[in-house]
């Protein structure tokens, strides 16, 4: 239907209100985007939609959740009780998981309760996150890993945090 595919293993659709719950191994491709799930209900004029247990792929973002949503006629998606990463493999290298998270594209992530995951090794809790998306008010994750002969294996985080122009800064931590 005009730029979004859909593919499952069954659907009912309402042609008068293009509302449509959509079961088994549920695909929705649409701009920039697309949703895996189980059961998806979706309008396909608004391009609302709710996931129950999902995946999203929002580059540069991906997500696994209880619940997955897309707000109607915006690019903004949520999720609950999920993680988020911006590492596309199947077991990342690194998340931040949540209670609730907002993802607004082009503009910023909004998360509550929140914990940073580096492999299955949690390293910090925040009772809030906002990550900017603008060109100029980034916020930044970087973990570099090494060998030397100084130091031995080590790994260099750092974490640039961006909430207003008179709130932010940077956390540094090295193993």
């Amino acid at each position: 239907y005009r730029d979004i595919v859909l593919t499952c293993e069954r659907i009912e659709v309402n042609l008068a209100t293009h509302d449509a719950r959509a079961e088994g191994n549920v695909n929705i491709t649409q701009k920039g985007a697309y949703f895996i799930g189980d059961k998806i209900d979706y309008n396909f004029e608004t391009r609302a939609a709710v996931i129950d247990y999902g995946y999203i792929n929002a580059r540069p973002f991906y997500g696994r959740a209880e619940s997955l949503s897309k707000v109607a006629g915006k690019d903004e998606f949520g999720l609950t009780n999920g993680n988020f990463t911006t590492c596309d493999l199947d077991k990342p290298h690194y998340r931040i998981q949540a209670e609730r998270v907002k993802i607004y594209l082009d503009d910023k992530v909004v998360a509550n309760n929140v914990v940073f995951f580096v492999g299955d090794l949690p390293i910090f809790c925040l009772p809030y996150y906002v990550q900017p998306l603008g060109e100029n008010k980034k916020s930044h994750i970087t973990v570099i890993p090494g060998q030397s002969k100084d130091w031995g294996y080590y790994a260099l985080t750092a974490y640039r945090y961006y909430f207003d122009d008179k709130f932010r800064g940077d956390i540094l931590l090295d193993y």
